[in-house]
């Protein structure tokens, strides 16, 4: 299923020693996988942070992350830190700050070549750090997917829900797809779906590939409820852009982003430093 991708998505890197990519994010939604084909390349790696702010301005093109964590008196600290030898593959999930360096010998070359993959898309992982991604602009492609895999395609506009309230909403979907009546949402009960599979994995929190009702209403609601905040957090003037795409901005409606992006990074940066101050 991931032929087109392959045959259509590969991209090859040369880097000369000491050089390669500032840490960044890259804004599609799939998995990329890098092979090493020659020479020696260091990566470093880590999930975006959580959020507190719903921000509509980029946040990690190239070099950001260096600038941010400076603001709070600290270093850009990596989960991951190696180095892939010819011959050694990665997969990269969507999401993911990473940076890279030709650390072979004075004169070498690092050659490497990078696929995007669609297939699975990982709605697993989605679901598992929802809340900093709807927060995230840079992976903005991924905000659709996640409410149409949260509300089985149901919800179309930009609104949230309380929990309770959205919890006993979830009744009434779960029954219009439950054609059986058993109880459980399988892929085959989901074809009026755009990607069923992706439904039914970020739902199915026990593994058995199906979907509880129990299960749907929590994760119906969870969607919900960080849509509210959201939702509650955007300013009204901005609000209509959650979902119509944040690039090519007319000027105005740029600066009104860029003015909220500085002031979204300047709460959680004093949230950040008040933190530490506690510690």
């Amino acid at each position: 299923r991931n032929k087109k991708d392959f045959m259509g998505s590969p991209e090859f890197w040369f880097s000369s020693k000491n050089a390669g990519a500032k840490a960044h994010m890259d804004t599609h939604t799939q998995m990329t996988m890098s092979v090493q084909l020659s020479g020696r390349k260091r990566w470093r790696l880590g999930l975006i942070p959580p959020r507190t702010m719903p921000h509509l301005g980029l946040l990690f093109e190239d070099g950001s992350v260096y600038e941010h964590r400076r603001k709070v008196g600290k270093e850009w600290t990596p989960t991951y830190d190696f180095v892939l030898e010819t011959g050694d593959a990665l997969f990269v999930p969507p999401a993911t700050v990473h940076e890279t360096n030709n650390v072979g010998e004075t004169g070498s070359c690092a050659l490497s070549v990078t696929y995007q993959l669609s297939y699975p898309l990982p709605a697993k992982f989605y679901r598992a750090f929802w809340p900093r991604m709807r927060r995230t602009p840079d992976i903005s492609e991924a905000w659709p997917l996640g409410r149409c895999w949260a509300t089985l395609c149901t919800h179309k506009k930009f609104s949230g829900m309380a929990y309770s309230k959205a919890v006993a909403a979830s009744a009434a979907v779960f029954r219009k797809f439950d054609k059986n009546s058993d109880g459980f949402l399988v892929a085959s009960e989901l074809k009026k779906v755009s990607d069923s599979q992706g439904a039914v994995a970020f739902h199915d929190t026990d593994g058995d590939s199906r979907i509880s009702s129990q299960e749907f209403a929590e994760g119906y609601a969870f969607w919900f409820a960080v849509e509210q905040q959201v939702v509650a957090g955007t300013p009204s003037k901005l609000k209509k852009l959650h979902y119509k795409g944040l690039e090519d901005l007319p000027t105005k409606v740029a600066d009104r982003v860029e003015d909220f992006t500085t002031v979204c990074l300047a709460k959680e940066y004093e949230e950040e430093r008040n933190q530490i101050r506690e510690v």
